[in-house]
């Protein structure tokens, strides 16, 4: 190693680095993080599922191979329990499938394995990810690394607390309504939830549907961008998914960036409104940074309607046929959109339609932060 600093410390950019260089084998850097898990989660409960044996057997192959696999060649990482790992334990959070083990990767999952990364196991997320606290009848409360008796937020609080705790570097999550940045927010991590289609979503059950996507945590910008850049891209079998973008036509010239902080209608803390504009003005020499937001009166009422009706259509027959297996954040979600008519869903679609941007020209931001974001606390619930 070119450091008296831990494996543990590094973020996933330096290990693949060092791994690459021949500094750091894939084993080390394997047996590190699980040494990591061993020690602290028990405490902070932030995997559902460790695979022990599946990592060093991963890291024989990597540190056999002549060239490095990928990108992220030796870097263990973990999933979030909501996203299909093959012959890996993938649970949902739920009880209903506590055996349950898919016969295929998802499409972010095999994307990941391609370029080299190890799955260390799956993370913590309430039951099918329904709830801003991550607990359920199989694991948690997965608790903040910071301190224990307050939450990690959810629903991606197992992989937010991993990455936090150094477990792993970096992890994978999903984002319907802030699963990714709100427990970011919590557990002082950076976070990203890429434009609905940037990562392909072949199966998800409605193909038109862009409230849900995957994303990624990680302990700065850096690890974000280059997880997302192996996963990016379209997919034949996802109608919304959407090509990489060509970064050096998009950001040429002098471009104007349109920026806002609440869109007009989420409540945003002073001290982050503060980091919000220190990172804008970052861009002055690069681009004319402009004051600007649609519209978006209407819109939270309109995502929890939609939002409400999507998760009564995929998990209804779960309450009509093993109800008393359900916890009561599901039941409560499942009948908020089994109470809906087709007038109130359509009027939610024509207000999503009726506050959408006017047709605007894609545009790549790179954004450094300095320093870390403060810790946003929130006591722990029953």
């Amino acid at each position: 190693m070119t450091s008296d600093r831990s494996i543990c410390e590094f973020t996933a950019t330096e290990l693949a680095r060092a791994i690459a260089r021949g500094e750091v084998s894939s084993r080390e850097a394997v047996e590190a993080h699980l040494a990591r898990i061993a020690s602290l989660d028990s405490q902070l409960a932030a995997f559902v599922t460790v695979d022990t044996d599946g990592a060093r057997r991963a890291a024989q192959v990597c540190d056999a191979a002549a060239a490095p696999i990928g990108p992220l060649h030796g870097v263990p990482i973990a999933i979030k329990d909501l996203t299909d790992t093959a012959g890996l334990a993938t649970t949902y959070g739920s009880v209903l499938f506590r055996d349950h083990v898919p016969a295929e990767d998802d499409l972010v999952v095999a994307r990941l394995r391609r370029t080299g990364a190890i799955i260390l196991g799956k993370t913590n997320t309430p039951e099918f990810g329904f709830g801003a606290v991550c607990i359920n009848r199989l694991r948690g409360p997965t608790r903040n690394p910071f301190d224990p008796a307050l939450t990690s937020g959810g629903s991606s609080g197992g992989s937010a607390v991993a990455v936090a705790s150094g477990m792993v570097p970096l992890a994978q999550g999903t984002d319907f309504g802030g699963s990714v940045r709100t427990p970011a927010s919590f557990c002082d991590v950076a976070s990203i939830r890429p434009t609905p289609g940037r990562i392909p979503s072949p199966r998800r059950p409605l193909g038109w549907d862009m409230l849900a996507t995957h994303g990624f945590l990680a302990r700065n910008v850096d690890d974000l961008e280059l997880a997302l850049s192996v996963c990016a891209g379209s997919d034949a079998n996802d109608p919304l998914s959407l090509g990489n973008a060509d970064d050096d036509r998009l950001i040429a010239g002098h471009p104007r960036i349109a920026v806002t902080p609440d869109f007009g209608v989420a409540p945003v803390a002073r001290e982050a409104r503060a980091r919000f504009a220190a990172a804008c003005e970052a861009f002055a020499p690069v681009a004319d940074v402009v004051p600007s937001s649609p519209d978006c009166g209407g819109a939270i009422e309109a995502f929890r309607t939609l939002r409400a009706a999507h998760i009564a259509n995929a998990y209804g027959v779960l309450l009509r046929t093993r109800r008393a297996e359900l916890t009561p954040t599901v039941i409560w979600n499942i009948e908020a959109g089994a109470n809906l008519s087709a007038q109130d869903y359509l009027d939610a679609e024509r207000r999503r339609t009726a506050r959408d941007l006017p047709q605007l020209s894609r545009a790549v931001y790179r954004c450094r932060f300095p320093g870390r974001a403060g810790r946003v606390r929130l006591a722990l619930a029953e």
